[in-house]
């Protein structure tokens, strides 16, 4: 169960997306994610960024496990920060069906 009372590390290899409790150290959901999606350009504040090659940033928003492809909204020569755009489209991790899925 992935709730705002513990904290998560997310940790992106290849397309699979790994995310841990902190607090007990069990990995907690395992996802692919798929990048094929439509994404527009947004910002997104204070998420940590883990993965190969940091091509992944992922984050914890309103219940939520929101994953962005870095390559695709930072132009080139910006740092792996970002902030969050509200009209971006958030791609949520869905533990139970293992793949992304864009909600509005």
């Amino acid at each position: 169960q992935i709730t705002p009372d513990n904290e998560y590390l997310i940790v992106a290899k290849d397309t699979k997306l790994l995310i841990y409790n902190i607090n007990t150290g069990f990995c907690v959901a395992k996802c692919v994610v798929d990048f094929s999606i439509k994404q527009k350009t947004g910002y997104v504040k204070g998420f940590s960024v883990y993965g190969d090659g940091d091509k992944i940033i992922a984050g914890y928003k309103k219940g939520f496990i929101v994953v962005w492809d870095i390559s695709k909204i930072l132009e080139p020569g910006i740092e792996n920060f970002v902030s969050f755009d509200h009209d971006i489209d958030n791609i949520v991790i869905n533990s139970e069906s293992k793949h992304a899925i864009v909600v509005n």
